[in-house]
């Protein structure tokens, strides 16, 4: 039995790997960030609580952890 391809529109369906969303961007800016806008705001705040440090370089930004100092 002969392997049959997935159609075409399947193959370009984006989700988010959170929520399962579909994320509509292009296929390079999808595997950056594979996330939709909310799961990514969300995720942004529960950074900041978390101690993270975020830095603007180009178009991009960096996230950086945050030193905790033990008590």
């Amino acid at each position: 039995m002969r392997k049959q391809a997935l159609p075409f529109m399947l193959e370009r369906i984006r989700r988010c790997r959170r929520c399962n969303m579909e994320v509509n961007r292009p296929p390079l800016e999808y595997e950056e960030m594979p996330y939709c806008a909310r799961c990514l705001s969300e995720g942004a705040k529960m950074g900041v609580r978390a101690g993270v440090r975020w830095r603007r370089v180009g178009n991009y930004v960096e996230i950086r952890q945050v030193e905790q100092k033990a008590h």
